[in-house]
């Protein structure tokens, strides 16, 4: 068990890991449409220039004043602290390596997470399930019915684009056997899902659902709708940084790290056919390297991903999103789920 204070220390690199992040995410994404673009030779701007980009960024999350006028302050709050706690919880639920005593450094070995439940994949699910709870909660913050609707509507909205979600997330654990993320992390020791029979439609669609509908709907409401609905002269003093940064970016950090858990193998180092003395010894020294370091390569190569396939890909309709969601989505990943336990149960998987 650890002491307490290696348990403060991994709450305080996680909450260091999430708000690095959260400040830096834009800037990656502005690096990606310059990319595509092509409207500028230099793509690194320095290193001054990046922690300036990050020093302004959190000066923003205190600059304006967080709930924006004619707003039930109350209301908007609850579901601003609400959707934070969400995602800080669910990052407490993350393993983010196996136990380590950092090469001999420490007597014992420690864990890196917080909490590792047994059903950690359903807590976590569940949690971003009452997401939809904070979009409620400003829909009923504002002072106009039509801000009213645009709060259940996009509720509605990421509780009907979660059954696919669930679809997918169920049939890995039928594979691995567990509800536990190390557990199904270990359980990808000699092949990552992702390499599966399932796991590429699995994780088609939990990636498609999860990174690109359900930041859709967020980024839709936070920006276009509670614009809409405030006074002109209001709506520059809407903190960008407040509400659509911790909208999008922020689940978009919990999803990616799911992928990566999930379908990517999570901190097991990346392995070559041992065809040869040679290939066998570069396995033994990619897996000398931090667990931590592939967790976090792995990651961020799915996060650029995310965002050039969020960048690459139109907004879809919002009436044909919900289409596409009950008329393939939900009838593709239950299949998924009742064939992937046929072929359990047959011992074929």
């Amino acid at each position: 068990m650890p002491n307490a204070f290696s348990f403060m220390a991994i709450i305080v690199c996680v909450l260091f890991f999430f708000l690095m992040n959260i400040l830096y995410l834009p800037y990656l994404e502005k690096k990606i449409i310059e990319f595509r673009k092509k409207t500028k030779k230099k793509i690194w701007d320095g290193w001054k220039v990046i922690l300036l980009y990050g020093l302004n960024g959190l000066k923003s999350l205190f600059r304006i004043d967080l709930v924006p006028p004619k707003m039930n302050s109350v209301l908007f709050s609850i579901a601003f602290f609400f959707l934070l706690g969400i995602i800080l919880g669910t990052l407490a639920l993350i393993p983010y390596g196996p136990a380590t005593n950092f090469y001999g450094m420490t007597k014992g070995k420690l864990p890196l997470w917080i909490m590792n439940l047994e059903t950690g994949l359903f807590s976590i699910f569940t949690l971003l399930t009452l997401s939809a709870l904070s979009l409620l909660f400003v829909g009923l913050s504002f002072s106009s019915s039509a801000g009213l609707t645009a709060g259940f509507r996009s509720a509605l909205r990421i509780l009907s684009l979660g059954i696919p979600m669930a679809f997918s997330l169920v049939s890995i654990t039928v594979l691995a056997g567990s509800l536990n993320l190390s557990a199904i992390v270990v359980a990808q020791s000699k092949v990552w899902y992702l390499f599966t029979l399932v796991g590429p439609v699995a994780c088609g669609i939990y990636f498609f659902v999860s990174a690109i509908a359900v930041n859709q709907v967020f980024s839709s409401f936070s920006s276009s709708s509670m614009l809409e609905h405030q006074p002109p002269e209001h709506r520059d003093r809407i903190n960008p940084f407040n509400f659509s940064v911790l909208f999008r970016n922020a689940y978009l950090i919990v999803i990616s790290l799911l992928i990566v858990l999930v379908f990517l193998g999570g901190w097991l180092p990346m392995q070559i056919p041992e065809r040869s003395v040679l290939g066998a010894g570069i396995n033994r020294g990619l897996a000398e390297l931090p667990a931590v370091f592939w967790l976090l390569l792995k990651f961020y190569l799915v996060i650029i991903f995310s965002l050039g396939m969020r960048i690459i890909i139109s907004r879809f309709d919002e009436h044909r999103l919900i289409n596409i969601s009950w008329k393939v989505l939900v009838p593709g990943s239950l299949f998924l789920l009742i064939f992937t336990v046929g072929m359990k149960q047959k011992g074929w998987l």
